[in-house]
This record gives C-alpha cells, structure tokens and sequence, in this order.
C-alpha cells in the first residue's frame, strides 16, 4: 500500500529527473521528458543525423547521448538518479527524432528487517 512517504519519494525522484536534464555543457534544456506512469520518455532532436551517427549509454546515475557525424556534432547528459531500470531501456529514432523509453525502478514493500 502507497504512503505519504512513497508519494514524496517519487515526487522527489520525478522533480529531479523532469527538471535536471541539462545538455554536457548544464546551459539549457534540450530534451521533452515526460512522466507517462510506469515510464519516462525523453524526446531529443537529431536532425540530420543517422541513426550510426548516434551513440547511447546509460548507467544507474546518467544517460548519455552522442551525435557526430561529418558536418556537427551534439551531445546530451540526462541524470537518471537510479530511478529507471536501466536494462529495460530501448530508443528507436524516426524524422530526426530520438525518442528514449525508460522504465522506472520498481519500489518494493516496505519490509522489516531482522538483526542477527
């Protein structure tokens, strides 16, 4: 069962990760992330770059996207804060526009825990 805690938990973890996406240089917003439940999706635009143009990957901590190819070059850091599953990510790129799935963590039940 939800309380007010988990509620504040993911508030947190949702604040950070929704308002925190700043490009490799931390200047200015360059993705739409959004909150879709069990998900977030993060939408970056890549005109004029292949999809071999395009390099992702991802710890517990960061999501990094490189772009380069002859003519320009792009890159983006999206801090994940531990919140996404981080195997369960897939992209898939279509007119210029990257689109990242990144399925949340699963909060356990709070559980008690014994000492030996």
């Amino acid at each position: 069962m939800k309380n007010d805690k988990d509620d504040i938990m993911n508030y947190k973890l949702n604040t950070h990760l929704l308002d925190n996406f700043f490009d490799a240089y931390g200047t200015s917003k360059h993705a739409d992330v959004k909150d879709c439940g069990d998900v977030y999706t993060a939408e970056f635009e890549l005109a004029g770059f292949a999809k071999d143009d395009i390099d992702i990957t991802a710890t517990n901590d960061n999501l990094i996207i490189k772009a380069k190819n002859n003519k320009r070059q792009k890159e983006f850091k999206l801090n994940l804060y531990g919140a996404v599953s981080v195997e369960n990510i897939s992209c898939e790129t279509e007119n210029g526009l990257l689109t990242v799935t990144m399925p949340k963590k699963c909060v356990s039940e709070q559980r008690k825990i014994k000492i030996n």
